[in-house]
Protein backbone atom coordinates (compact mmCIF):
# COMPACT_ATOMS: atom_id res chain seq x y z
CA UNK A 1 0.00 0.00 0.00
CA UNK A 2 0.95 3.54 -0.20
CA UNK A 3 1.45 5.70 2.84
CA UNK A 4 -1.24 8.28 1.81
CA UNK A 5 -3.65 5.28 1.94
CA UNK A 6 -2.49 4.38 5.66
CA UNK A 7 -3.38 7.79 7.03
CA UNK A 8 -6.76 7.11 7.52
CA UNK A 9 -5.90 4.40 9.93
CA UNK A 10 -3.41 6.25 12.18
CA UNK A 11 -4.65 6.39 15.79
CA UNK A 12 -6.80 3.41 15.09
CA UNK A 13 -7.00 -0.24 16.41
CA UNK A 14 -6.56 -2.14 13.06
CA UNK A 15 -5.33 -5.55 11.93
CA UNK A 16 -2.82 -5.27 9.39
CA UNK A 17 -2.04 -7.64 6.82
CA UNK A 18 1.16 -7.91 5.27
CA UNK A 19 2.36 -9.32 1.76
CA UNK A 20 4.07 -11.95 3.34
CA UNK A 21 0.96 -13.56 4.88
CA UNK A 22 1.42 -12.34 8.35
CA UNK A 23 -0.99 -10.15 10.48
CA UNK A 24 -0.46 -8.05 13.38
CA UNK A 25 -3.32 -6.25 15.40
CA UNK A 26 -2.71 -2.65 17.27
CA UNK A 27 -2.66 0.72 17.46
CA UNK A 28 -1.23 2.62 13.96
CA UNK A 29 0.39 5.13 15.49
CA UNK A 30 2.24 7.16 12.85
CA UNK A 31 5.75 7.27 11.37
CA UNK A 32 9.20 7.06 12.16
CA UNK A 33 12.59 7.89 9.92
CA UNK A 34 14.23 4.68 8.72
CA UNK A 35 17.93 4.28 9.72
CA UNK A 36 20.52 2.05 8.45
CA UNK A 37 23.22 0.19 10.19
CA UNK A 38 25.30 2.99 10.77
CA UNK A 39 22.64 5.36 12.03
CA UNK A 40 21.60 7.72 8.86
CA UNK A 41 18.73 8.09 7.77
CA UNK A 42 17.63 6.84 4.65
CA UNK A 43 14.75 9.27 3.58
CA UNK A 44 12.54 6.71 3.77
CA UNK A 45 9.31 6.82 6.25
CA UNK A 46 8.19 3.78 8.15
CA UNK A 47 4.98 3.17 9.61
CA UNK A 48 4.52 2.44 13.87
CA UNK A 49 2.27 -0.19 14.97
CA UNK A 50 1.87 0.04 18.72
CA UNK A 51 1.33 -3.84 19.83
CA UNK A 52 1.11 -3.22 23.66
CA UNK A 53 2.12 -0.55 25.66
CA UNK A 54 6.06 -1.03 25.85
CA UNK A 55 6.40 -3.00 22.61
CA UNK A 56 6.08 -1.27 18.51
CA UNK A 57 7.02 -2.56 15.47
CA UNK A 58 7.73 -0.58 12.48
CA UNK A 59 7.69 -1.63 8.33
CA UNK A 60 7.64 -0.40 5.41
CA UNK A 61 4.47 0.58 3.55
CA UNK A 62 5.54 -1.89 0.87
CA UNK A 63 4.74 -4.71 3.28
CA UNK A 64 1.14 -4.02 3.89
CA UNK A 65 -1.60 -5.62 1.52
CA UNK A 66 -4.36 -4.72 3.49
CA UNK A 67 -5.81 -3.02 7.08
CA UNK A 68 -9.04 -3.47 8.93
CA UNK A 69 -10.18 -1.29 11.51
CA UNK A 70 -11.86 -3.49 14.32
CA UNK A 71 -12.05 -0.62 16.93
CA UNK A 72 -13.67 2.89 16.80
Amino acid sequence: MKMEELIPYFDKKVVVYFTDGTSRYGILSGTESEENEEGEYTGRELLVLDVSKHSYMSFLPEEIKKVDIIER
